[in-house]
């Protein structure tokens, strides 16, 4: 352990005023778990877990947003299972959100940002910032991300616009009409 390290009965470790979870390896059969981080300021806490994604709150909250309202469960869960997430409590009850799609390589698009408008202006969303930007498996690779609402927060990161090249561009989701549906 690291000097002010401690470890509590549950294998969480602590220090620094941040606590992670240590993940156990079996290299007999050269598998190698994920190591499961956790955040904590006073009664909020940042988990990376996806298993710890509530999806009825996550849902709620992009009901709320402008991007996401009309996204249903089972699109929002299949997001998460294909992301890295990072969500956002106070005491049990999640009221944030983010992921990013990522290859771990070279490129982390940070995705559905969203705190809960009850707890907005206190900071959150800057430290939920604070904790993707530096996380271990994604802090050295190109990050994007685009906003409508949020530029001045995402600049505190270091995110800039550019005119320049790669410019980006979207291909619209396919929905089938009518006639193209099978009956």
């Amino acid at each position: 352990m690291y000097n002010g390290e401690r470890e509590n009965e549950k294998g969480v470790h602590f220090f620094g005023g941040r606590s992670w979870l240590i993940a156990t390896a079996d290299f007999s059969r050269y598998v190698l778990e994920k190591i499961i981080m956790k955040w904590i300021n006073g009664r909020y806490f940042i988990d990376d877990d996806n298993n710890a994604v509530n999806l009825g709150a996550v849902h709620n909250l992009l009901r709320r947003s402008h991007w996401a309202q009309d996204r249903s469960v089972e699109i929002i869960k299949k997001s998460i299972n294909n992301s890295l997430c990072f969500s956002l409590f106070i005491d049990n009850k999640q009221i944030g959100f983010a992921r990013v799609l990522t290859d771990f390589a070279t490129y982390g698009v940070i995705l559905d940002m969203i705190i809960d408008e009850a707890h907005r202006d206190k900071g959150l969303g800057k430290w939920l910032m604070e904790i993707i930007t530096t996380h271990d498996s994604i802090r050295n690779i190109r990050q994007v991300l685009w906003t409508s609402t949020a530029e001045n927060l995402y600049r505190q990161f270091g995110f800039e616009t550019t005119n320049d090249k790669p410019i980006l561009m979207v291909k619209p989701s396919f929905s089938p009409s009518k006639k193209d549906k099978k009956t």
